[in-house]
């Protein structure tokens, strides 16, 4: 008796481990055929394969990752809240980028619903960054200047451009209101540390007197003989002054722009391609353009 017992305990192990088995093999089966199939539509999707076999624009990926992708990924790719993507390319393969842009596989990042040929434009841009952008190399000596700002949110909104630009330095002159209010906080989001840091100067020409290059900007019609420039041509003179020293762009008030004199304390002054009837641009609008251009 005891030994018919042994022997069904032991059949009924046996029975066990050899269920146990053949779910095992069922499972790796079942994941391997996932995987396989997840594969095939992968290499079977026929926006991923038009968007790889279309030439991409890196000056066209450029603009669409600045219009995009800053705000997380900052502008020189170097990573906010999302990761720094210089080099990506070298880590994840084309399709796998791709389906990450279009899908937003990773939250917080979005779904972006865009054609084949921007998306082989944003890849070539992609394939461009090597870890060494030239914005990134003026930028870290930019000081950003805004003279008597009225509004926290504005202030705000000026401090969140600096991050998203990499701007060095926010500097203020006489300001009309509170640049460490609430608002102005909450309006900067994680550029809250130029707010902070942000020197205060009771005059602009103390603000500017570091810098070797100054370019000053004009909204108003009323500017005397005071000669304009284009913004693409003073900004490239701008960023091609090969020190490490200071230079700035100089915004002016909200209500009524810098004055002639103050326009004068700038070697270059450029204008926005605005309406001539409604030239003058919100202060935090006007920065992001300019940082932007």
């Amino acid at each position: 008796m005891k030994s018919t017992s042994s022997f069904g305990a032991l059949k009924g192990k046996s029975l066990s481990q050899g269920n146990l088995l053949t779910l095992l093999v069922i499972s790796v089966f079942a994941c391997f055929s996932i995987l396989l199939l997840l594969f095939l539509q992968e290499e079977e999707d026929p926006y991923i394969n038009k968007s790889l076999n279309l030439h991409g624009s890196i000056e066209n990926g450029s603009h669409l990752f600045r219009m995009n992708c800053v705000g997380c990924h900052g502008i020189s790719a170097q990573g906010l809240v999302g990761p720094e993507l210089n080099n990506v390319t070298e880590e994840l393969n084309d399709k796998k980028i791709i389906n990450q842009v279009v899908k937003g596989l990773t939250p917080p990042m979005p779904s972006f619903e865009m054609d084949e040929q921007s998306t082989a434009d944003l890849l070539a841009y992609l394939h461009s960054l090597t870890g060494y952008v030239i914005v990134a190399i003026f930028t870290k000596r930019l000081k950003v200047v805004i003279v008597e700002p009225l509004g926290e949110i504005n202030i705000g909104s000026v401090a969140r451009l600096c991050r998203n630009f990499e701007v060095d330095e926010l500097r203020i002159v006489s300001p009309r209101c509170d640049p460490k209010h609430p608002d102005a906080i909450r309006m900067a989001v994680h550029g809250r540390k130029f707010l902070e840091d942000a020197s205060i100067y009771s005059n602009l020409l103390d603000a500017i007197k570091d810098c070797v290059r100054v370019v000053a900007t004009c909204g108003r019609t009323d500017h005397g003989e005071i000669p304009l420039q284009t913004s693409n041509n003073a900004l490239k003179w701008l960023i091609s002054e090969k020190s490490s020293k200071p230079i700035a762009l100089v915004f002016g008030r909200e209500d009524r722009g810098l004055t002639n004199s103050e326009l004068q304390m700038a070697q270059k002054v450029i204008s926005l391609n605005a309406s001539p009837t409604y030239p003058s641009l919100n202060l935090s609008h006007a920065v992001a353009v300019i940082l932007h251009e």
